[in-house]
């Protein structure tokens, strides 16, 4: 049986001594979100993501559900609700990803 503890509602396995921990991402396109939404996501209006850089930006789990409530935009909640049954800890939103064909995206 492996042990596992929660922080921030999330569930990691347990780490043995001397061992390092890993943590899994969800990577998929940002043309799941709309260009405007994409652009506030990176500017930090709202729950701001972890990480940024030119091509898209990393949330954690937890973040991504917060800003998929405040904006109220599904795509969001049904990456951050697919993110949780894959077991992901980070979601990933990259230029160059590819998209999820059964959660809403757009070509932009």
């Amino acid at each position: 049986m492996i042990e596992t503890s929660t922080t921030n509602g999330v569930t990691s396995a347990a780490r043995p001594a001397g061992h390092h921990l890993v943590e899994t991402m969800l990577v998929v396109s940002t043309a799941h979100l709309t260009p405007e939404l994409a652009q506030q996501m990176m500017d930090g209006e709202g729950p701001s993501p972890s990480m940024q850089r030119g091509e898209g930006f990393l949330y954690h789990g937890e973040a991504l559900h917060a800003a998929a409530r405040a904006t109220g935009f599904a795509p969001l909640r049904l990456l951050a609700e697919r993110a949780d049954a894959l077991g992901c800890h980070w979601v990933m939103f990259d230029r160059d990803a590819d998209v999820v064909e059964d959660i809403p995206w757009q070509d932009w």
